[in-house]
């Protein structure tokens, strides 16, 4: 790809992302989330009341913290455009394949790296938070764990025992 054709292919996207960034700012994060209910106090209202916008102001600001990555991510190409130093992988100082940056012109590290760097537990797709959980809260019905201590069959028993919604409980209730 040829230097002015990438440096314009940049500049589009970084406005691009501008122009998201503005979008969701004025539209999404702008007001406050009370201000965009028109309630005087969200105190008063039950955390389901409010759950939708919860979830949208949410979404905005995980949306709009992504839009800064790429942001800061696209600059940084620009900088090594304009230093000479674009294509080149900053972790092992390799080209990076021109079929990548034809695809992700603003990347930094070539596909080996950015693999490796994109790993954080090779050997487990499941969160990290679950190294840390103890019980009850871990996930008990795994084989390298000993579910032998009060698990969510045991937690169902012990509610079970003052009634569940099913007919079976008091088949006499329902008969009159």
């Amino acid at each position: 790809m040829q230097n002015r054709k990438v440096k314009a292919r940049l500049q589009a996207e970084k406005r691009r992302l501008k122009h998201l960034s503005t979008k969701i700012k004025q539209e999404g994060l702008s007001q406050g989330q009370g201000d965009s209910l028109g309630e005087l106090s969200l105190y008063d209202n039950h955390p389901a009341d409010v759950g939708t916008e919860t979830f949208e102001r949410g979404k905005d600001i995980g949306l709009w913290d992504n839009i800064q990555r790429l942001e800061t991510q696209v600059d940084r190409a620009l900088k090594k455009l304009g230093s000479g130093t674009y294509g080149i992988c900053e972790h092992c100082g390799q080209k990076i394949d021109p079929a990548r940056l034809e695809i992700l012109p603003w990347a930094t590290l070539c596909y080996h790296c950015g693999k490796e760097e994109g790993k954080t537990r090779p050997d487990s797709q499941r969160p990290v938070e679950e190294d840390v959980l103890a019980q009850p809260f871990s996930r008990t019905f795994r084989a390298d764990i000993d579910d032998s201590g009060f698990d969510r069959e045991d937690a169902w028993e012990a509610v079970a025992r003052y009634g569940t919604s099913s007919r079976s409980d008091d088949e006499n209730e329902w008969d009159s």
